[in-house]
């Protein structure tokens, strides 16, 4: 079989051509049609032929080359549908994605629309690409990849050094995911945010569900071996019950969720409810292992913490460390009484009992600040300096090398036992180290 007219994953056969000197001849009709599944390819060698994701978003494309999109407009590289193909970036990187907004507004001809990113909704699969430098503010459901991920299949997908903003599920990696597999992926030095705009009927949002990686998970995703690394989330509103602002995820909603070997650092900053250096806020039960994070969160409203910001029903859950600083209170951003009190909380949770063990730094707790629920066990810093703390994780996910010694947190590894690229080293409460 070669040379389809179209580059799909599967094929339904009715019936078998075969070639001899005197001519085609069809063979007998096959009793029952039969599937074959093969993976063909548009085969992408150059800018201009992206043009073929656009016009054919239910084919499979890969890419022979990085692609540079400095200079193209926003119609030349949004694929504005439902991508249910295969993108294959073959190790590659696609660079330089910029909207401005005026071509955003122009391609939705009205306010406030949704699903925003190199593409508005992934339903297939994506893998083996580097997004490097997506830039755009857009409306509801924002993110580099795609505002929206639908049962997609994402492996090794990678977005750095970028700027994502939008409404509400604002994400570095996907605004919103549902049912959708992804695996081995990593954000970096990224900033997410939640804005207001003429693209929203409202000011801001009541819902920014803002995260470094997804802003709003919703049902039976899972998320594995993943990071938000050295992101900076930041959501301001005007509306007092907004919620949902994390490091790694704003908002997880319902139920059926599995996260493990995931990290997250940076900084978190907003005045929404529920703020979280990994997760902002969890309404149903899920299960999260093998995680941590080193996220300075600075909350104006209440109901912060270092893992997650508020817990609505008990997780299943091993092996969360928090490193990071929690900093919430009544406080406005233009207030610059710092003697207010602030308060430090693991995890905070309603209704929830927390059974397995939170690890947090002891040395984070200051005067009028409380602990994790039920069951946290803290950790001193003779620890941290050495490997003892680390050793947790699992070495399925994470590698220790020499670097812990000084204090470098550890980095995610692909299941070959490679480290997975893009990871600056960050110091345990330090940000990140000076190249």
């Amino acid at each position: 079989v070669f040379n389809p007219t179209q580059a799909l994953s599967n094929y339904l056969i009715n019936g078998v051509y075969f070639k001899t000197y005197a001519g085609s001849k069809q063979l007998p009709a096959i009793p029952v049609s039969r599937y074959l599944s093969a993976e063909f390819f548009n085969i992408i060698d150059e800018e201009s032929e992206w043009e073929n994701v656009i016009k054919k978003p239910t084919e499979n494309c890969r890419l022979d080359v990085d692609l540079d999109f400095r200079g193209y407009t926003m119609d030349q590289i949004f694929v504005n549908a439902q991508f249910k193909g295969v993108l294959d970036g073959a190790g590659h990187t696609i660079s330089n994605v910029e909207y401005d907004p005026a071509a955003y507004k122009n391609i939705y001809k009205s306010a406030n629309q949704y699903y925003t990113g190199l593409f508005k909704e992934v339903d297939g699969k994506v893998r083996d690409l580097t997004l490097d430098n997506v830039n755009f503010e857009g409306g509801g459901y924002a993110g580099a990849l795609a505002g929206y991920a639908n049962g997609a299949l994402i492996t090794d997908v990678y977005v750095k050094n970028s700027y994502v903003a939008g409404q509400n599920k604002v994400g570095g990696l996907f605004g919103f995911a549902t049912y959708s597999d992804i695996d081995s992926c990593g954000v970096s030095n990224t900033k997410v945010v939640s804005v207001g705009g003429e693209y929203s009927n409202y000011s801001y949002a009541p819902e920014p569900a803002t995260g470094g990686f997804i802003g709003f998970i919703d049902v039976a995703n899972n998320i594995t071996r993943c990071y938000a690394n050295e992101v900076y989330v930041e959501a301001f509103g005007k509306d007092i019950d907004a919620f949902g602002v994390g490091g790694f995820v704003g908002t997880l909603w319902s139920g059926g969720n599995y996260l493990d070997g995931i990290y997250a650092t940076g900084i978190v900053n907003s005045n929404a409810f529920a703020s979280g250096g990994l997760l902002g806020y969890t309404y149903n039960s899920f299960t999260i292992n093998n995680a941590y994070e080193d996220v300075d969160v600075t909350s104006y409203w209440q109901q912060a913490g270092g893992l997650v910001g508020v817990v609505n029903s008990a997780p299943s859950c091993t092996t969360l460390l928090a490193f990071g600083d929690v900093m919430s209170g009544i406080i406005l951003p233009e207030d610059n009484d710092t003697d207010k009190p602030n308060t430090t909380f693991v995890m905070n949770s309603n209704n929830a009992a927390i059974t397995n063990y939170l690890y947090f730094d002891q040395s984070k707790l200051r005067a009028n600040s409380t602990i994790a629920r039920d069951a946290a066990k803290s950790f001193s810093s003779d620890l941290i300096s050495s490997e003892a703390i680390y050793n947790y994780l699992s070495s399925d996910y994470f590698t220790i090398d020499e670097k812990a010694e000084e204090g470098i947190l550890p980095k995610l590894i692909l299941k070959d036992g490679t480290l997975m690229p893009n990871q600056i080293d960050v110091n345990v409460g330090g940000g990140p180290v000076d190249s």
